[in-house]
């Protein structure tokens, strides 16, 4: 446990130093919301590597300005009849794509990005999985007013780390508020 509080210090401090160094902490704040669809692979009492989908939930808080995005992610997925449970808290950046069109206020926005995330696997008699997961993500960006912002997107993560635990594969959408 102490090996893993020390890595979380080191990247978080590493992490927070490059961020500020690409101004990507700097812009307009959001709080959010997500709604999404998720398949998630893990193992289950009856069945190793089990696949299921259902809906995930979520609360993001970040900073967007016309060349990055960074968040923050609580979500949830919870498939009670197949006996899967996945909580994440996720660190995005995204990087806008054709921020000049943006600037201009041209709707939807294109961005792709990079998620690390740090992950609790629960299902009946299986161990307790804790560990890191990672992957890409991608997709548009709307601003539908000053205070409002619409996000759809995919998030794709797996984990090298996790004994009873393979990927999630996610649909979300995001409304944001901005401030």
């Amino acid at each position: 446990m102490k090996k893993v509080m020390v890595a979380l210090v080191t990247l978080s401090l590493t992490t927070t130093s490059a961020l500020f160094g690409l101004n990507v902490t700097e812009g307009k704040r959001f709080l959010g919301l997500e709604l999404g669809y998720s398949k998630i692979q893990g193992d289950t009492l009856f069945e190793n590597n089990h696949e299921s989908d259902d809906k995930e939930l979520g609360f993001r808080v970040g900073v967007e300005n016309l060349v990055w995005r960074t968040m923050l992610t609580y979500s949830q997925y919870d498939n009670s009849k197949a006996d899967q449970n996945l909580e994440k808290f996720i660190f995005s950046i995204d990087y806008l794509l054709l921020n000049d069109g943006k600037e201009k206020g041209l709707n939807p926005a294109p961005y792709v990005g990079l998620n690390a995330s740090y992950a609790d696997y629960e299902s009946t008699f299986i161990n307790e999985n804790t560990g890191f997961l990672y992957g890409v993500e991608g997709g548009m960006i709307w601003s539908a007013s000053q205070m409002i912002t619409l996000d759809l997107g995919y998030r794709y993560m797996v984990t090298s780390q996790m004994e009873n635990f393979d990927h999630s594969a996610d649909v979300v959408f995001g409304l944001h508020f901005n401030y």
